[in-house]
């Protein structure tokens, strides 16, 4: 694909496109998206369909995906007592973990067969209470699952509905939902059908192609969240204020020319052309969340302002609020090796700790509220204003609160001080869940920071202690403490 198809392809994504109004043309145009701008755990579907949630775990080896995936569908028949499992069988799921070629010898077959059988019934409506009956026990993997099991057998009949794909189009929940899924595979059969051309030029227009321009559009739709029509040029880049690594940077910037939505000065994040592939959908996931808490009441009391974004010149502007600092340069004293930790009483006297506390809860409470949870909240993401009151920021790895699955987080130490057992151990445990309560625990280890001057936890292996039941011994007794004061 040239630049100049993708350009055209850009400037398609930009008059907003429907399904409605597709053309093949235009989905030749957006496959090409699709190829050449997402990143390769989405476009390896292709050659390997065989794994669940595909972006969230792209790190990951495709023979450990696997090997995971097979033991737990192996588990869920074990236990769902489906019929074609005999007493024979009922030790493989065991011995899976050490020999997955007899796992996959005696269990992938009947997975594929049974669950083809399902869909089968169902879809030519001979036996539809049998056929819901039998997609109720698959509901012990999903039917996100099924279908990517029966998807390999059927590729160019029924595609596979990656969990991406059903988030950004709104379907969160969808495996629960036999109706719902059905209706998503007649509206995917429909489409096919009206873009579908004799030409040769088409024939790439199967079920899964589909998808995957179901997945451009989608993700091109919550883009048009606050796109700006300034200029580039017309804005001036000032001095850097972070660096998030990987050619992620956030500048303080100032516009040139009056503009009716961004104010005189604000901050930009700035994603370099070299990353954007690998960042596109976190990119998309933070304007979707952006877009939608600009919606809710009295926002500018919990969250950096939104003003919006920009993709210009191979580089992906996010225009933010200007605020201060973050809390952790705030509760610094001094600089580079001299720099040292301080308590919120330290740096303002005057002003009790329970006024910021009290100013994250209400933010966490309205974020939980609109269905997110942050999952990276630590003294970085939280910012500053001119009055000093605290505002939550970058929600590039925030999730809504039911996709909080199998998620593999940094292993940053700043990371390590502040999340959740739950989160760090996603990444150790495919199985691993975890809900919002997730911020209630890095907003616990915060206040602690804040009140104490230092972290309550330095390094992994406390957080993993206090996981076991090790409780960790306080640093410091304020009961017994005359030289500590604090104010609360």
């Amino acid at each position: 694909m040239s630049n100049l198809e993708v350009a055209r392809s850009l400037e398609l994504l930009n008059r907003r496109p429907s399904f409605d109004a597709i053309t093949s043309d235009e989905f030749q145009a957006f496959l090409g998206v699709y190829c050449h701008h997402i990143p390769n755990p989405m476009r390896d579907l292709d050659t390997f369909r065989f794994k669940t949630m595909p972006a969230a775990c792209a790190s990951r080896d495709p023979k450990y995906l696997e090997h995971c995936e097979l033991i737990r569908l192996a588990k869920w028949m074990y236990s769902a007592g489906h019929r074609l499992v005999t007493r024979s069988h009922r030790r493989i799921p065991v011995a899976a973990a050490s020999n997955i070629a007899k796992m996959r010898r005696n269990w992938r077959g009947k997975v594929m067969e049974s669950t083809c059988e399902a869909f089968e019934i169902y879809a030519k409506n001979k036996n539809i209470p049998c056929a819901i009956e039998m997609i109720k026990q698959l509901q012990g993997v999903g039917l996100t699952t099924a279908t990517l099991v029966l998807s390999s057998a059927y590729p160019d009949d029924l595609p596979f509905f990656s969990d991406a794909l059903c988030n950004w189009l709104g379907l969160e929940g969808l495996e629960k939902s036999v109706s719902g899924y059905m209706r998503l595979v007649e509206g995917v059969n429909t489409v096919r059908k009206r873009v579908q051309s004799p030409s040769s030029r088409y024939r790439r227009i199967t079920a899964l192609n589909v998808e995957r321009v179901a997945f451009v559009i989608a993700a091109s739709e919550s883009m048009q969240v606050r796109r700006l029509s300034i200029d580039i040029m017309q804005v001036e880049l000032q001095r850097q204020l972070g660096n998030g690594g990987g050619s992620v940077a956030v500048f303080a910037a100032r516009r040139t020319q009056s503009h009716d939505v961004l104010p005189t000065a604000f901050a930009v994040k700035v994603v370099s052309s070299l990353n954007f592939r690998v960042r596109y959908l976190q990119m998309l996931k933070e304007l979707t969340i952006l877009g939608q808490l600009s919606k809710l009441p009295l926002i500018k009391n919990h969250f950096a302002q939104f003003y919006g974004w920009k993709f210009s010149h191979g580089h992906f502007f996010i225009a933010m609020q200007l605020l201060q600092c973050d809390l952790e340069t705030y509760l610094q004293q001094g600089s580079g090796y001299n720099a040292r930790e301080i308590t919120w009483n330290q740096r303002r006297p005057g002003v009790p700790l329970q006024r910021p506390v009290g100013q994250l809860i209400e933010g966490l409470r309205a974020l939980h509220k609109a269905g997110f949870t942050h999952r990276d909240l630590r003294p970085k993401n939280i910012l500053l204003d001119g009055e000093w009151s605290l505002k939550i920021g970058d929600f590039g790895i925030s999730k809504h609160v039911i996709d909080g699955l199998k998620t593999k987080m940094s292993d940053a130490p700043e990371t390590w001080g502040y999340s959740a057992p739950e989160i760090i151990e996603a990444g150790a445990s495919p199985l691993q869940t975890y809900s919002s309560k997730v911020d209630m625990w890095s907003l616990g280890c915060i206040v602690y920071r804040m009140l104490m001057g230092r972290r309550l936890f330095t390094n992994l292996n406390d957080v993993r202690q206090n996981r076991r039941g090790n409780r960790l011994k306080p640093v410091l007794s304020l009961r017994n403490s005359s030289t500590t004061k604090v104010s609360i």
